[in-house]
């Protein structure tokens, strides 16, 4: 037995008096009860309680008002006549000294006129004869000052007499004032506590409003509700008396609650005023006449809807509306059709049908299941409602005894917890997901090579020592020795072999070989590639075996279903199979037999527990390896190298996390710790969590997820050294590198055309390189573009120089040796927008040289032109053309005057003459027809040139005179001389700068056959030349 309970009590005369009780037990570890009790009185206790509190602080409120009312008015009173008496104490001393000073005055006054008289009657100071000589102006001075003395005594009476009745005034206007402002505070405390009395009425009123509406809506829901439950329990309850019974004294109990209360508040005076007040305003309405509003109303809705129509109409029945409409109705008749022949349709019906049959008998089961456990559950209920009584009371048999309370309440114990585990596992594991986890599960079911097995395959080597075989088994191990990877036992397809070297104190992944074909391929981790031994540049085909590089990713294709995919700048190479090797397959990658726990088996078909032994079976080469040792770096346990690995592989906030879900992050978080080996010591720790993250990254997008990479491991050099991480922007201008750089990217066009022409190439780089060196450019970078060969060489790639992508002048010769020449089909504008991807540097001079033979035409996705126009004017790049096609000119009476000219650029035509000053004809220029090529346009207005390589087949010396000054044209390339730049991340997960101009210059017209007819060639067609016999050029040593 585990009773608890709650007690609510109050003390009375000595006596505890109980309220309220709130039991919870636990009887004979099988039945549950609880209670609630409470005293019948306690809620009229409360009402009355709370009236006469009520009541209490408004009497005391009225009480305080009223004392300090009288306080205050008796306080006003006693003090105006205290200031009435202090003004007269302090005013009539100072009136006593002015009116004695005034008699003193007019004492000395008097004596001084008699003492005038004397002298005057004596005739001393000869007054009395000046007197005489001037008795008339005397007399009227006298007058004067008489009058004057006259004038003062009264007018200092007055002020006397006035300022005494002012201050007497002022006192009583004060006294006036502060009994007006008693009054008027009074008047307002008493407005104040009538507002609040009227508020508080309002408000009972509203919360009575309320009240009854919610008793309303109870007494609607308790009546559905007890329909339902009668009806339910007569069909499936053991008794429905009591249920009948216990509703009807729940109705009567509300009913005794609700009737009091809904009388009231319709006896209200409010309530019946505010009726009136609805039934007028609604009879207002009614009056009213709506017509006058309406009309306009109902002519704006007709000239919106008429225009939204017009429009409708336009779009609709537009021709391009209506083409898309029929292709669409032809592509779904066409569908309808495939289904028809099929029978998918059938099937799709069948499948359907299956799936509703499924879900409507689990939806029985359930409901099965529901019914049975109520009726369990109602037979061991046992319930009492008397609200009249202050007593609810229930007791509940549990399916199962429980020990205590806590075990009673613990929901995962009981038998119903797991049947709703188990229906939400049925369809899907929520947990903590996102709406993306659901679809990137799901729609692996849309992926036909998803249905039927044999599946592709996907290992992965990561770094030096992390392994994860195909069946998806993960360890470590790192030696010192070759081992194979992969091989097809059965039909000797492939090999692929890793080699390990010791790097001081440490071993290292030194390269990855490839067999296949007949051909031996390593790809070391420096990017260079070596076929037998032998250096080669990408891309190669042999046979079925196609090897390139895509930005830091090198790709070997196998006709026979093996792909390897090596990612260099993060040290992962991942081993792709086809569904054909099923089976057949042995190495350190596994067996390949979706059994996991098969993968570590021997030559000899023996499974072992111990990685090292695993490893040194599958050891190859020459002799047996001397060191037998697993030397793969142990996991840490530091605690700020737990906490970086678990921010990328554990916590919700991260970047990984939308993939959490598909591939499991725990073996990719003990990747992380053993990397982590080598970071205890480093300032910066966190940056090596990049490999993990990076091979974590790889296999989601098998799962078609995408991830960004972390944002410590996206990062950017600046030209002052310095490094922007993903996301950083910053503007640079020319003064932020040490020295001017270039960035040149050769084009070519891999046709018969252009096969004299790619040797001269090496040649005319020597010349800009010289150029770009007398201007004080120190580091220039070249790489190369080619296209429109066979095969694979027919779409824009890479080829590298000594492994590289952009490489030095030395490094140029191998790439341009090895260009093959083809016959597919080119898309110069293509190879143009290729190259613009490219990692070029911030605040480099960009040049793009073209060197094709094929028109320039727009394919049907005329955007493509607009984003490379684009792409040139708005990050500087200058694009330069070298043509097969020769100049001609409009008023040439002569060939010749055709045949001098080298090339053009928007402005100046380039002859001969420009090998001493480079000043280019402007009058020349004015009388060219070019032709109606769309690149020469975008070359034109990115401030670049076009040439012909006809000059190319000229005579030696006009030859090395047409190289000069093409190579002087383009090096007078510069770069922007200010550059808003932003770090991004590529598709393999590496950091490239995307720069464009801080100020955009004005877009003009695009130059185009369409825009400027009078400048190119009426005729589309080329013309053809008969090109001179001469020898094939060699490439130049180079200084």
């Amino acid at each position: 037995m585990d009773n608890r309970e709650i007690r609510l009590s109050h003390t009375t005369l000595g006596r505890s008096v109980s309220d309220i009780l709130i039991k919870l037990g636990l009887q004979e570890k099988r039945f549950l009860s609880s209670e609630i009790s409470w005293r019948p009185e306690l809620a009229r206790e409360a009402s009355s309680y709370a009236l006469d509190q009520y009541g209490s602080m408004r009497n005391q409120l009225y009480d305080i008002w009223q004392s300090f009312s009288v306080e205050t008015q008796q306080e006003l009173r006693a003090k105006r006549f205290m200031m009435g008496r202090s003004l007269s104490t302090e005013v009539r001393p100072l009136l006593q000294d002015i009116a004695r000073d005034w008699r003193d005055l007019h004492f000395e006054v008097s004596r001084a006129a008699e003492t005038m008289k004397e002298l005057y009657h004596r005739d001393q100071f000869y007054l009395k004869t000046v007197v005489n000589a001037c008795s008339g102006a005397f007399l009227a001075a006298g007058q004067i000052v008489a009058d004057s003395w006259r004038l003062i005594v009264m007018v200092g009476d007055h002020i006397v007499r006035y300022t005494s009745t002012w201050i007497t005034c002022a006192c009583d206007k004060i006294a006036d004032t502060m009994e007006r402002f008693a009054q008027s505070s009074r008047r307002t405390l008493i407005f104040a506590e009538r507002l609040l009395v009227v508020f508080m009425n309002r408000a009972a009123l509203a919360l009575s409003d309320a009240t009854e509406y919610l008793v309303y809506k109870l007494e609607q829901l308790t009546n559905v509700a007890a329909e339902y439950v009668v009806n339910f329990c007569e069909r499936y309850g053991p008794s429905t008396a009591g249920a009948r019974e216990l509703a009807d004294k729940v109705m009567e109990a509300i009913s005794l609650y609700t009737n009091p209360l809904a009388q009231r508040i319709l006896k209200n005076a409010f309530v019946q005023g505010m009726w009136r007040y609805i039934e007028r305003t609604i009879a207002t309405l009614n009056a009213f006449n709506v017509d006058s509003v309406t009309r306009s109303y109902h002519y704006a809705y007709d000239t919106v809807s008429n225009a939204v129509g017009d429009v409708y109409e336009n779009v609709v029945y537009h021709p391009h509306v209506q083409y898309v409409s029929q292709v669409t109705n032809n592509a779904i008749r066409k569908i309808r059709e495939v289904s028809d022949r099929l029978g998918l349709h059938d099937a799709a019906v069948a499948v359907i049908d299956m799936g509703a049959k499924q879900i409507q008998d689990s939806i029985v089961e359930g409901f099965t299941d529901a019914i049975r456990e109520y009726s369990n559950l109602r037979s061991g209920l046992r319930y009492e409602f008397a609200p009249k009584r202050g007593l609810i009371l229930a007791e509940l048999r549990l399916p199962a005894q429980k020990e205590s309370l806590a075990q009673a309440f613990d929901v995962s114990g009981y038998p119903e917890f797991d049947h709703l585990v188990a229906a939400k596992d049925r369809f899907y594991d929520l947990g903590t997901n996102s709406f993306w986890d659901a679809f990137y599960q799901y729609s692996l079911a849309t992926d036909p090579q998803a249905w039927v097995p044999p599946f592709k395959a996907r290992a992965l080597v990561a770094g030096s020592q992390h392994y994860r075989t195909f069946d998806g088994f993960h360890f470590e191990f790192a030696g010192e020795c070759s081992y194979l990877l992969a091989k097809d036992f059965l039909n000797d397809n492939f090999a692929v072999v890793i080699n390990y070297a010791r790097d001081g104190q440490r071993v290292t992944k030194k390269s990855i070989t490839v067999i296949t074909d007949g051909g031996r391929f390593d790809i070391s981790t420096d990017y260079k590639v070596t076929k037998a031994g032998n250096k080669i540049e990408l891309p190669v085909q042999e046979r079925g075996t196609t090897i390139y590089r895509a930005g830091h990713v090198i790709t070997v294709e196998n006709d026979n279903g093996l792909k390897i995919s090596c990612n260099l700048a993060y040290d992962q190479c991942v081993t792709e199979v086809t569904g054909a090797y099923f089976g057949k397959t042995g190495g350190l990658l596994g067996t390949y037999d979706y059994e996991d726990k098969l993968d570590l088996m021997t030559p000899d078909r023996k499974i072992v527990q111990d990685t090292t032994a695993f490893a040194s079976e599958w050891e190859v080469g020459q002799g047996r390896c001397r060191n037998q040792r697993n030397l793969a770096q142990s996991a840490v346990t530091e605690p700020k190298a737990t906490a970086f690995c678990s921010k990328y592989f554990e916590k919700e906030e991260s970047p990984l996390r939308s993939c959490f879900k598909m591939v499991d992050p725990k073996p990719y978080m003990k990747m992380c710790l053993h990397d982590m080996n080598a970071a205890i010591y480093s300032d910066d720790m966190e940056s090596h969590v990049c490999l993990s993250a990076a091979a974590y990254r790889e296999e989601c997008r098998e799962f078609g997820i995408s991830l960004d990479m972390p944002r410590i491991c996206v990062r950017c050099a600046k030209p002052d050294g310095a490094e922007m991480l993903a996301g950083d922007i910053a503007t640079v201008t020319d003064q932020d590198s040490a020295a001017p750089t270039a960035d040149i990217v050769f084009v070519v066009e891999r046709k018969l055309c252009n096969k004299n022409v790619i040797p001269n190439l090496i040649r005319l780089a020597q010349g800009i390189e010289e150029r770009y060196a007398a201007r004080g450019f120190l580091d220039t970078r070249y790489a190369v573009v080619g296209f429109g060969g066979d095969g694979f060489y027919e779409r824009p790639h890479v080829v590298t120089a000594d492994g590289q992508i952009f490489s030095s002048i030395r490094a140029l010769v191998s790439a341009f040796g090895s260009l093959t020449i083809g016959d597919g089909e080119s898309d110069p504008l293509a190879a143009v927008a290729y190259a613009g991807q490219l990692p070029i540097r911030m605040a480099s001079a960009q040049t793009m040289i073209l060197v094709k033979c094929t028109t320039c035409k727009p394919n049907d996705d005329s955007s493509m032109y607009a984003d490379i126009y684009r792409m040139l004017i708005d990050r500087g790049v200058h694009l330069h053309i070298l043509d097969d096609d020769d100049f001609n000119v409009r008023t040439a009476s002569k060939p010749s005057k055709s045949k001098r000219i080298f090339g053009v650029d928007h402005r100046l035509a380039f002859t001969v003459k420009d090998v001493k000053d480079m000043l280019g004809d402007a009058e020349l220029h004015s009388q060219i027809r070019l032709p109606k090529d769309f690149c020469v346009p975008l070359a034109l207005e990115s401030n670049g040139t076009l040439f012909s390589s006809m000059k190319m087949f000229e005579k030696r010396n006009l030859n090395k005179k047409f190289l000069d000054v093409m190579s002087r044209r383009v090096a007078m390339s510069s770069a922007p001389d200010c550059q808003i730049c932003e770090c991004v991340s590529l598709d393999d997960g590496v950091g490239q700068s995307l720069c464009s101009r801080c100020v955009s210059p004005t877009l003009g017209p695009v130059r185009s056959p369409d825009f400027s007819p009078s400048m190119y060639e009426e005729s589309v067609e080329r013309k053809t030349y008969k090109r001179p016999k001469t020898k094939k050029l060699r490439a130049q040593n180079l200084k």
